[in-house]
């Protein structure tokens, strides 16, 4: 495994080959973005926030035709989206998109995570919006020449979250739809704990073999187990019989709970879509 830097004034990419033609990109903010590469073209898994050029960054390891899918709407995933021509979004995130992803409302996100004086480090470097994207189905496989990308939605943080397998590599690219720590859940667009449940149930019932599981913020490599290990956690909150301690995040209150080794942030009032 050999690491490598991309620099850009105070912009930096720092990416990681894992082998199998998989590169890992950690963005300026800590994003982890995803290339996977094929005989043909080669597959970018999410753009970070869209802080300098993340086309720059690819460009040092990979000379490939590049197509781009969001693994969900949020700004921190799909902000960088600007610098590419062929970019895939679930039809069900797209509001949340256009809402979320303007330079304006990324630069009040960061503002929140990182405060005013990080901010001014990277204002000036951040992309516009990118607001024609195409829809990203269910089912939908990309063939990248040699290994096939397939599409699972996995809604719940958001309604439009969606999962990518790699069946080369046996590896399973989520985004945020199920962190190997604390799956957010209590954000205002973010699906009951029910719903859930449904969702992560149903792609658990696909019965693919996954050998690891990369999602996009660190700890960000996860195995098998963290799929039945995160439903366990939902029966038992859903049930009442376990219950989060109040806790706040960037975008406000919820409820944390941990279980063997993940965890949920929820919303105490969004067990079932009863309660909406």
């Amino acid at each position: 495994m050999s690491t490598e830097k991309f620099d850009k004034q105070a912009v930096k990419f720092d990416y990681t080959n894992l082998g199998n033609g998989v590169t890992e990109i950690s963005a300026p903010l800590g994003e982890k973005i995803y290339v996977i590469e094929g005989k043909l073209r080669a597959m970018v898994i999410d753009t970070g926030t869209g802080i300098g050029s993340l086309k720059q960054c690819i460009d040092e390891f990979c000379a490939l035709p590049l197509v781009v899918v969001n693994t969900h709407g949020h700004p921190d995933h799909a902000g960088g989206n600007a610098e590419f021509q062929e970019v895939y979004l679930h039809p069900d995130d797209k509001n949340l998109y256009l809402q979320m992803a303007t330079r304006k409302a990324r630069a009040e996100d960061m503002k929140n995570k990182i405060g005013s004086a990080r901010l001014k480090m990277y204002e000036d470097s951040l992309l516009e919006i990118a607001e024609n994207v195409l829809s990203l189905s269910e089912g939908q496989e990309f063939d990248l020449g040699g290994r096939t990308i397939s599409t699972y939605k996995l809604e719940g943080h958001t309604e439009g979250s969606v999962v990518f397998y790699d069946s080369l590599t046996e590896w399973l690219f989520v985004g945020d739809a199920i962190c190997a720590e604390d799956t957010w859940l209590h954000l205002d667009h973010s699906a009951s704990l029910v719903r859930y449940k449904a969702a992560l149930s149903r792609f658990i019932s696909y019965d693919l073999k996954i050998k690891k599981i990369l999602s996009g913020h660190e700890p960000n490599i996860a195995q098998q187990n963290l799929l039945n290990d995160k439903l366990e956690l939902l029966d038992k909150v859903i049930s009442g019989e376990i219950v989060g301690v109040d806790t706040m995040t960037f975008v406000g209150k919820g409820k944390k709970i941990r279980y063997k080794n993940t965890g949920l942030v929820y919303n105490e009032n969004k067990i079932t879509d009863d309660q909406f």
